[in-house]
Formats: structure tokens, sequence, C-alpha cells
């Protein structure tokens, strides 16, 4: 990551599907993970009824796709830049983006 030197390059599409069948997953920090797309990161978090948040920093290139076509309305997401003026309609479902 940029801050800390530690490398997010392993990072993928096929980690946030490994991810996925944890039951227990709370809390999950995906930022400056670039090999992420919309598809499997929404993919983790429509299955992962137990995440309270996520953070995705730094990640451009997640996008609206994934902000509005998630199901887990419960998680709280952090870190995102829209890509569409959609701000308002996130706040009301719930979700925080900084």
């Amino acid at each position: 990551d940029e801050e800390s030197g530690a490398s997010t390059h392993s990072i993928t599409d096929r980690t946030l599907r490994a991810l996925g069948g944890c039951p227990k997953l709370k809390h999950l920090d995906l930022s400056w993970c670039r090999g992420i797309s919309d598809e499997f990161l929404g993919e983790l978090v429509d299955k992962t009824d137990t995440l309270e948040t996520l953070s995705i920093r730094g990640c451009a290139q997640i996008t609206d796709i994934f902000l509005e076509g998630h199901s887990n309305d419960a998680v709280q997401i952090t870190g995102c830049k829209l890509k569409q003026p959609h701000t308002l309609a996130i706040h009301i479902r719930g979700w925080t983006c900084e």
C-alpha cells in the first residue's frame, strides 16, 4: 500500500471469491487493492451476511456498478469515490462514502 509500503498486488478477484466462504468475516480493508473488480467485490459483499465494514480506499477501479449493484445494505463502505453524482441515494441506503 502507498502508506505502509506493503504489497497488495496479490489481492485479486480470485482472493475475493475465496473470502466469500468466510462466515465470520466482519471487517475487510481492501484499500489500494487494484486487482479487484466490481463484479467479484459485489459477489463477496452479497454472500457475506456478517460483513459490517468494507474499506476500498484507493480502489479507483471500483465504480457505481458495485456501489449500486450489491444487495447487502448493512455493510458500511468507506473510502470510495463515486463516478456519478449519486451521493444522496447512497446516503439514504445507509452507505457511507468518504
